[in-house]
Formats: C-alpha cells, sequence, structure tokens
C-alpha cells in the first residue's frame, strides 16, 4: 500500500498485490494533476510481472486513464464471478517505457 500526501493531507493511495493492482484511488479535488500517474508508475515499478488490474466496464474514465498510460485489455467478462455482479476488463500492462500519456 502507497499513500499520496500534498501538505500533510492525503490525497490518494494505491496498492498492489504480486502483479495486480488491487487499488488506485485519488480524491476528486487532486485528479488531473498527476498523482494516479505517479502512483500507477511505483505500482508498474514493484509489480511481479507485468501489471494487471481490473476495471469495471462502464468505468469509461478509469478505462481511458490505463489504455493511455500503456494497458491494454485482455479479457472482458459478464461479471458473474466479481462481488457486484457487474461486467469487467483485465487489463494488463503492454510497455515498461510508458507511463504517462503521449
Amino acid at each position: 500500500m502507497w499513500v499520496a500526501e500534498i501538505e500533510g493531507e492525503v490525497c490518494g493511495f494505491m496498492s498492489v498485490l504480486g502483479d495486480m493492482l488491487e487499488q488506485l484511488y485519488i480524491l476528486p479535488a487532486y485528479q488531473g494533476q498527476g498523482i494516479g500517474s505517479e502512483l500507477l508508475g511505483k505500482a508498474i515499478e514493484i509489480a511481479d510481472a507485468p501489471m494487471r488490474l481490473w476495471v469495471f466496464q462502464r468505468n469509461e474514465p478509469a478505462r481511458k486513464f490505463y489504455e493511455d498510460r500503456g494497458f491494454a485489455p485482455i479479457l472482458f467478462t459478464d461479471g458473474v464471478e466479481n462481488e457486484e455482479k457487474t461486467p469487467d476488463v483485465l487489463y494488463r500492462f503492454r510497455d515498461h517505457n510508458q507511463i504517462s500519456p503521449e
């Protein structure tokens, strides 16, 4: 688990387990400032293998965020196996040289 702080205030966090990004969250007031990209870069750096993560199919902003940073969808599901029973997408990092959007 990694926490991002600005002037002593927690503004985001991420957690990694093996090669899986389990969570990445930035408070709305801090989004768009590069904090998510920084945390994601750290996650990729410490992952045991090429990073993977799940995103709900309907979460277009998150999907764009990850795709812009080198992740590609590798599996689409109907969500029957996740806790929320919501269709999701498994992503895998494809390029260790691309973390920030172009």
